[in-house]
Parts: structure tokens; C-alpha cells; sequence
């Protein structure tokens, strides 16, 4: 009856934790998008121009700290065994993404 029980507890927290990664892949799919949607206004914009494409770069350099804060902070909040500690990792080493910008 214990290992029932502490299978339930486990499927329990995983459950949780897929439904926090299933929100946080929702929540990346709409940042990249939105993105994409700057980007392709930035260039049809500026065409012989700087000004814009500037403005989109100054934009993304802004939103992109912002949305890793957001991740870490959704994934800092779960047990350090939980399948979401990778995400974390993987959430800190994409620091590299924002020298792109």
C-alpha cells in the first residue's frame, strides 16, 4: 500500500510539472512569435533605413531579459528534482542568446 501510495504522490508532482512545461513552451511559442512579427515589421519598414531596424533591435535587447526572468522565476519555484530543474538549466545557458541582440 506504501508504494501505491508514493506512486500516486510521484505521478501527482510529475503531472504538475508537465503542466508547468506545457505552459512555459506556450508561453516561448508566443514570445518567439510576437518576435517574428517585429522583425518582419522592422524590415518591410525600414528598408533604406536604420531608424526601425534599430528600434527593433533596441526592442528585442529589451523583451528578452525580461521573458528569461520570467522563466526562471517559473522554474526556481519547483523542487530541484523535478524534471523542470533541466528546463532551468537550459533556461541559464541560453544567456549566451542575448549577445545575438
Amino acid at each position: 500500500m506504501a508504494q501505491l501510495d508514493a506512486a500516486a504522490r510521484g505521478t501527482y508532482v510529475l503531472n504538475n510539472d508537465l503542466d508547468t512545461i506545457e505552459r512555459l513552451v506556450a508561453r516561448l511559442h508566443e514570445t518567439v512569435e510576437s518576435d517574428k512579427k517585429l522583425v518582419r515589421l522592422g524590415l518591410e519598414r525600414g528598408r533604406g533605413q536604420h531608424h526601425p531596424i534599430e528600434e527593433v533591435v533596441r526592442q528585442l535587447r529589451k523583451n528578452h531579459p525580461s521573458f528569461l526572468h520570467q522563466l526562471r522565476t517559473s522554474t526556481s519555484t519547483s523542487a530541484s528534482s523535478s524534471p523542470l530543474s533541466t528546463m532551468h538549466g537550459l533556461c541559464s545557458s541560453n544567456r549566451s542568446i542575448s549577445k545575438i541582440y
